[in-house]
Protein backbone atom coordinates (compact mmCIF):
# COMPACT_ATOMS: atom_id res chain seq x y z
CA UNK A 1 0.00 0.00 0.00
CA UNK A 2 1.10 3.68 -0.79
CA UNK A 3 1.34 6.47 1.84
CA UNK A 4 -0.25 9.38 0.11
CA UNK A 5 2.12 12.69 0.54
CA UNK A 6 0.88 16.03 1.33
CA UNK A 7 1.40 16.82 -2.32
CA UNK A 8 -0.74 13.95 -3.22
CA UNK A 9 -3.44 15.19 -0.33
CA UNK A 10 -3.33 18.67 -2.25
CA UNK A 11 -4.15 17.51 -5.41
CA UNK A 12 -6.80 15.47 -3.99
CA UNK A 13 -8.90 18.99 -2.16
CA UNK A 14 -8.58 20.84 -5.14
CA UNK A 15 -10.35 18.16 -7.49
CA UNK A 16 -14.11 19.78 -8.38
CA UNK A 17 -15.57 16.03 -7.76
CA UNK A 18 -14.40 15.11 -4.84
CA UNK A 19 -15.40 18.67 -3.46
CA UNK A 20 -19.13 18.32 -4.08
CA UNK A 21 -19.08 14.45 -2.91
CA UNK A 22 -17.61 16.02 0.25
CA UNK A 23 -20.36 18.87 0.75
CA UNK A 24 -22.54 16.06 -0.27
CA UNK A 25 -21.04 14.07 2.62
CA UNK A 26 -21.14 16.93 4.89
CA UNK A 27 -25.02 17.73 4.24
CA UNK A 28 -25.76 13.78 5.02
CA UNK A 29 -23.81 14.13 7.89
CA UNK A 30 -25.13 17.54 9.23
CA UNK A 31 -29.16 16.66 8.49
CA UNK A 32 -28.72 12.97 9.51
CA UNK A 33 -26.28 11.76 11.60
CA UNK A 34 -26.67 14.90 13.99
CA UNK A 35 -30.07 14.85 14.01
CA UNK A 36 -30.33 11.29 15.89
CA UNK A 37 -27.29 11.69 18.16
CA UNK A 38 -27.22 12.48 21.97
CA UNK A 39 -23.78 12.53 22.17
CA UNK A 40 -21.50 14.82 24.62
CA UNK A 41 -21.33 18.41 23.13
CA UNK A 42 -24.42 17.80 20.93
CA UNK A 43 -25.39 21.36 21.49
CA UNK A 44 -22.34 22.88 20.21
CA UNK A 45 -22.30 20.38 17.17
CA UNK A 46 -26.15 21.33 16.72
CA UNK A 47 -25.09 24.64 16.68
CA UNK A 48 -22.36 24.16 13.96
CA UNK A 49 -24.51 22.31 11.75
CA UNK A 50 -27.22 24.76 11.35
CA UNK A 51 -24.69 27.18 10.62
CA UNK A 52 -23.01 25.38 8.25
CA UNK A 53 -26.26 24.06 6.46
CA UNK A 54 -27.02 27.74 6.51
CA UNK A 55 -24.36 28.92 4.65
CA UNK A 56 -22.84 25.69 3.39
CA UNK A 57 -20.08 27.29 0.14
CA UNK A 58 -18.07 29.14 3.08
CA UNK A 59 -17.50 26.01 4.59
CA UNK A 60 -16.89 23.39 1.79
CA UNK A 61 -13.18 24.19 1.21
CA UNK A 62 -12.37 23.93 4.58
CA UNK A 63 -13.87 20.26 5.25
CA UNK A 64 -12.46 19.42 1.65
CA UNK A 65 -9.30 20.03 2.92
CA UNK A 66 -9.87 17.82 5.60
CA UNK A 67 -11.04 15.48 4.32
CA UNK A 68 -8.62 15.69 1.82
CA UNK A 69 -5.57 15.33 4.59
CA UNK A 70 -6.97 12.36 5.98
CA UNK A 71 -4.32 9.42 5.40
CA UNK A 72 -6.68 6.79 5.22
CA UNK A 73 -8.52 8.44 2.47
CA UNK A 74 -5.22 9.41 0.64
CA UNK A 75 -4.14 6.30 0.84
CA UNK A 76 -6.88 5.00 -0.87
CA UNK A 77 -7.00 7.29 -3.74
CA UNK A 78 -3.25 6.52 -4.57
CA UNK A 79 -3.79 2.69 -3.63
CA UNK A 80 -6.69 1.90 -5.38
CA UNK A 81 -6.80 4.88 -7.76
CA UNK A 82 -3.81 5.51 -8.68
CA UNK A 83 -2.12 1.94 -9.08
CA UNK A 84 0.03 2.54 -5.97
CA UNK A 85 1.87 5.69 -7.74
CA UNK A 86 1.99 8.89 -5.83
CA UNK A 87 1.15 12.20 -8.15
CA UNK A 88 3.97 14.35 -9.36
CA UNK A 89 4.16 17.78 -10.70
CA UNK A 90 3.62 16.53 -14.52
CA UNK A 91 -0.01 14.87 -12.77
CA UNK A 92 -2.76 16.20 -14.51
CA UNK A 93 -6.25 17.31 -13.14
CA UNK A 94 -7.51 14.55 -15.37
CA UNK A 95 -5.67 11.92 -13.79
CA UNK A 96 -6.11 13.39 -10.31
CA UNK A 97 -10.30 13.24 -11.30
CA UNK A 98 -10.03 9.59 -12.20
CA UNK A 99 -7.67 8.54 -9.21
CA UNK A 100 -10.50 10.08 -6.86
CA UNK A 101 -13.65 9.32 -8.21
CA UNK A 102 -12.65 5.66 -9.83
CA UNK A 103 -15.53 3.77 -11.86
CA UNK A 104 -16.73 2.13 -9.11
CA UNK A 105 -16.68 5.56 -6.09
CA UNK A 106 -17.70 2.66 -3.29
CA UNK A 107 -14.75 0.43 -3.55
CA UNK A 108 -11.60 2.17 -4.93
CA UNK A 109 -10.30 5.58 -5.02
CA UNK A 110 -11.85 8.11 -2.48
CA UNK A 111 -14.53 5.64 -1.19
CA UNK A 112 -17.81 6.62 -0.14
CA UNK A 113 -16.91 5.55 3.08
CA UNK A 114 -13.57 7.38 3.53
CA UNK A 115 -15.34 10.57 2.79
CA UNK A 116 -18.08 10.36 5.33
CA UNK A 117 -15.55 8.85 7.78
CA UNK A 118 -12.89 11.93 7.14
CA UNK A 119 -16.15 14.56 7.24
CA UNK A 120 -17.31 13.09 10.46
CA UNK A 121 -13.92 13.01 11.58
CA UNK A 122 -12.76 16.81 11.14
CA UNK A 123 -16.49 17.67 12.42
CA UNK A 124 -15.82 18.12 15.91
CA UNK A 125 -12.24 19.55 15.19
CA UNK A 126 -13.89 22.49 12.78
CA UNK A 127 -16.88 22.68 15.28
CA UNK A 128 -14.38 22.86 18.12
CA UNK A 129 -16.63 20.80 20.21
Amino acid sequence: MATATLFDMQLIAQDQTFGNRVKASLYQYCTTTLQSETANNHTARRTYAATVLNNPNSFISDFAWASASNQTLANDVITTGNAGANFTSATTTAQVAAAVTTSTPTTTGATDTDINNAVANAFNALANA
